[in-house]
């Protein structure tokens, strides 16, 4: 079987020092099944802004990446991304036109312009089709302005949002990296669920090596953010909570927030000369595994009203053992509370936090204990290894059961 994804913002598998994420997880597994794979991209590593050149890049005989031509962007919001992913979809379309199609197309949401010009094509070829939904996009640019101008917004974008309608709508399922996101892609296709639609987690990927760290009560304890700088989290919250703790004499927490984004210098600026906050910057593949290694905390600290609700760093946390202090409510907020496996704070307040740390300073046996639970609770649940096996086959399945699936069907 020939299978396209199309993703262009996660770590293409062919540069070196990338960590694997959800389209490489997949990738993987596919081809590890005997399946033909093309992931579509753009020609930049998302990341870093890596300018790359575009074409075709064989990461494993049967499995390539084709990166097509678009404008290169250096942040992550701004009007030359926005118009970049226009003219990625463009392309994609065009060179696709001469090529035979695939039996199945798994595109990425986002991009809404990349997944709207896959499905149109299935459609085309009468070929099915899944829109992975992993951010709310276009909804997440409406976010970003003052409730007052959202109206106004949501008109600017009315294109935007009627080829995420599209895509969603005509796609013969829809995927959802939590219940969530996938609740989301039926509203916005205007339907009720069916066999094709699923959950598959983001996950993560098994941390290599054991923790060799001595007992909790002997030492600083780390609590570690690894992620994105960017607008839907809360740094600024972390920071402002680290200077109380240094300025009340604190000397057991340690903050090491590590990642790359539009805000990197904004947080920068705010943890000067806070000893007890280390910011390592961007971290490639064995950086992370570090990072990891050491922790004994993970921050999943996004801001108040973020749209994440089941996010693939927290399952990082997992997978090291580590429980989660979170701002997020909703779907992580009661998986926390359910498992035991962490605490939830309130975004914005550093006084909150404060309290959370304070209370795992005070009593470190329950670091332990809810780590042990993290890390049985990734095992059987959020490995990577346990999810994109599954998804696979759902991935299978669909393209299996194709002929039922009739253009009146998913119109």
């Amino acid at each position: 079987m020939k299978v396209w994804l199309t993703q262009t913002s996660e770590p293409y598998p062919f540069l070196p020092g990338t960590a694997a994420m959800r389209t490489a997880n997949l990738a993987t597994e596919l081809h590890r099944r005997g399946h033909e794979v093309v992931w579509w991209g753009g020609n930049i590593e998302h990341r870093r802004k890596q300018p790359l050149d575009a074409g075709a890049y064989e990461v494993a005989p049967g499995y390539t990446v084709r990166l097509l031509a678009a404008p290169h962007y250096t942040r992550n919001v701004s009007l030359r991304r926005y118009m970049s992913y226009k003219i990625l979809a463009r392309e994609f379309a065009r060179e696709v036109q001469e090529l035979p199609a695939p039996d199945v197309i798994v595109a990425g949401l986002p991009i809404h312009d990349l997944a709207w010009a896959a499905v149109r094509f299935s459609v085309e070829r009468g070929i099915p089709s899944l829109v992975d939904v992993r951010d709310l996009w276009p909804d997440y640019f409406v976010e970003l302005l003052p409730r007052g101008l959202r109206g106004v917004g949501t008109a600017a974008l009315i294109g935007d949002f009627r080829r995420a309608y599209y895509a969603l709508s005509h796609a013969t399922g829809i995927i959802g990296i939590s219940k969530t996101y996938l609740e989301w892609g039926l509203r916005r296709a205007g339907r009720s669920a069916r066999e094709s639609d699923a959950v598959f987690f983001l996950g993560g990927n098994a941390v290599e090596g054991p923790k060799a760290n001595a007992p909790l009560a002997d030492r600083e304890i780390v609590f570690g953010f690894l992620g994105v700088f960017g607008h839907t989290y809360d740094l600024e919250t972390v920071i402002a909570a680290a200077r109380r703790l240094h300025e009340a004499g604190e000397t057991r927490a340690r903050f090491q927030i590590a990642g790359s984004g539009d805000f990197f210098a904004k947080i920068s600026r705010a943890a000067d000369g806070l000893a007890n906050v280390t910011l390592p910057g961007w971290l490639d593949k064995s950086g992370v595994g570090a990072f990891l290694q050491k922790l004994d905390v993970g921050l999943a600290a996004y801001a108040a009203g973020a749209p994440q609700s089941l996010p693939n760093k927290p399952f990082q946390y997992f997978a090291a053992g580590a429980p989660v202090l979170s701002s997020l409510h909703g779907e992580f907020g009661e998986l926390l509370t359910a498992t035991r496996t962490g605490f939830t704070y309130r975004a914005g307040d550093p006084g909150s936090l404060v309290a959370a740390v304070r209370a795992l300073l005070d009593d470190p046996a329950q670091i332990t204990h809810m780590g042990n639970r993290a890390a049985n609770l990734f095992r059987s649940t959020f490995d990577a290894a346990v999810i994109y096996p599954r998804f696979a086959d759902h991935i299978e399945q669909v393209a299996a059961a194709a002929p039922r699936w009739s253009r009146r069907d998913v119109a």
